[in-house]
């Protein structure tokens, strides 16, 4: 898979969407593939599957962003469309007024403030991920492939874990847009006292981990979460990356028990680095991290 950008429908853990298809045949499920977009297509292959006597599945292939030139079927529509490509989209529609719109000169292309005492204001997830990478770069190869295993929710590399895919190919999974049970798969992994699973998505997501979270605690499991995206900043939407309720997580009773949820908040990028070397390992000299860990 491309390091940056892959479709949804490759991201699965067994490989694909046709991939799924071939596992539902084995299965002895009736099973129809049919395009998403084909209104007709797709309500005759739902009614089918509805009226039929025993185990059945649809399989609706889609393409991202449909009707948008430049970015249907890629990755890009996970995100705010450029104006480059929006305007002609707009244009088509004879939608005046948002061509206007996108035409004005406001954009902003870099931070106007100069942080003298903490020097650049660098990404934090972006240190998150190569500290990971350090850390995991001097491991036994064979003890990082039987004892780490990673699951990035992203599709691109917003979390900062897409430079992890290259060099750690045998613990790396890029599963794509479903959280609950990429966090599940992480915590099942790491229900071994001497392995971990390891998470990311942004943190507007973690709300729906919660469940998750707890089943997690309760099966003393081993999961290193990074959320990132905390709180809120100045971008086109600020409920598709940026989540306000990192709380929601902190909804662990045993805070004595050597698996107790642990929640962390670097404040800049050497914090952030700090926070990773101090939390990831399960064993380190002098200290021991059991359990669920997560930075924000």
């Amino acid at each position: 898979l491309p390091i940056q950008q892959s479709h949804p429908f490759q991201c699965l853990f067994f490989g694909g969407c046709d991939e799924c298809v071939a596992l539902l045949f084995c299965a002895a499920t009736k099973t129809q593939v049919c395009d998403g977009e084909n209104i007709p297509e797709l309500y005759q292959a739902i009614r089918e599957t509805v009226l039929f006597d025993g185990p059945a599945a649809v399989v609706a292939k889609r393409s991202m962003a449909p009707g948008i030139h430049g970015v249907e079927g890629t990755s890009g529509g996970h995100d705010a469309v450029a104006a480059k490509t929006s305007i002609p989209y707009f244009e088509a529609r004879k939608n005046v007024d948002a061509v206007k719109y996108l035409e004005l000169d406001t954009v902003k292309t870099k931070d106007p403030k100069v942080y003298k005492h903490a020097g650049a204001f660098n990404a934090m997830r972006k240190t998150v991920g190569s500290t990971l990478l350090s850390i995991l770069s001097q491991m036994d190869p064979q003890q990082l492939t039987d004892t780490i295993k990673i699951i990035d929710s992203d599709l691109g590399g917003s979390t900062g874990f897409s430079q992890l895919q290259s060099p750690f190919p045998s613990s790396y999974i890029q599963s794509g847009v479903m959280e609950r049970g990429n966090f599940s798969a992480c915590a099942g992994f790491g229900m071994h006292p001497n392995k971990q699973g390891v998470f990311s998505t942004f943190c507007a997501f973690l709300e729906m981990l919660c469940s998750e979270i707890t089943m997690a605690r309760l099966n003393r499991s081993n999961v290193w979460c990074h959320f990132s995206h905390s709180g809120v900043d100045d971008m086109s939407d600020n409920t598709c990356h940026f989540g306000i309720n990192a709380l929601f997580a902190d909804n662990g009773i045993e805070e004595n028990d050597e698996y107790a949820t642990k929640l962390y908040f670097p404040g800049d990028v050497n914090q952030a680095k700090a926070v990773v070397e101090r939390t990831f390992p399960l064993i380190s000299d002098g200290f021991t991290n059991a359990g669920i860990r997560m930075v924000f």
